[in-house]
């Protein structure tokens, strides 16, 4: 009897999967329908059934102004992609080169104009970079933060961006902790080396 019991729990289980694949799948096209457009790259917001945060669509505005190639997907929450194997932080932004698309975690579009300019930036140097993937994950960021200060250094004489937001952005980078990023000392000599 316990056999017949868990396998029309096993069934019902199957059936539920698969009425939510069916419904999660016809989403994902209306989705990419509407928003994914041959003209140009997309800019995507991945959200909450809640309105989106004025602060997205700002941050989103700041992706276009600097004329960013790449597709960028803003998203809320945890979220996973093909090129890792662990689940995305709301708090970091990331660059998958299988799909050429910049992640950017909700946490960013909060932040102040240059360091947003600098995280957008960094994560297009990496679509910069001829190398990526084939190096370590140091020389991969350190040439990101020396392209993100060429670009800033673009926008600066372009009149774009404020010596303030220079100083904002040279200060945050500072402040970074070290990982394999490296140290912030270590990410501020990259960006003044696309800068200077």
């Amino acid at each position: 009897m316990s056999s017949k019991s868990d396998m029309r729990r096993l069934i019902s289980g199957l059936c539920i999967l698969l009425i939510v694949g069916v419904l999660t799948g016809a989403w994902i096209a209306d989705f990419y329908q509407r928003y994914d457009t041959p003209s140009g790259p997309r800019h995507i917001i991945v959200s909450t059934p809640e309105p989106t945060p004025k602060a997205t669509v700002s941050s989103l505005a700041i992706a276009q102004e600097l004329d960013i190639d790449n597709p960028i997907v803003v998203f809320k929450y945890l979220t996973s992609v093909d090129c890792y194997p662990y689940l995305l932080s709301d708090g970091n932004a990331y660059y998958c080169s299988l799909d050429r698309t910049i992640y950017i975690g909700s946490w960013v579009t909060t932040q102040p104009y240059a360091i947003q300019v600098f995280i957008y930036t960094h994560e297009d140097g990496h679509s910069e970079d001829p190398t990526f993937g084939t190096r370590t994950t140091f020389y991969a960021e350190q040439f990101a933060d020396r392209y993100a200060g060429e670009r800033m250094r673009d926008l600066a004489d372009q009149g774009e961006i404020s010596s303030d937001d220079i100083r904002i952005a040279r200060s945050w980078i500072t402040s970074l902790p070290p990982g394999d990023h490296g140290t912030g000392q270590q990410r501020l000599a990259a960006f003044d080396r696309g800068f200077n």
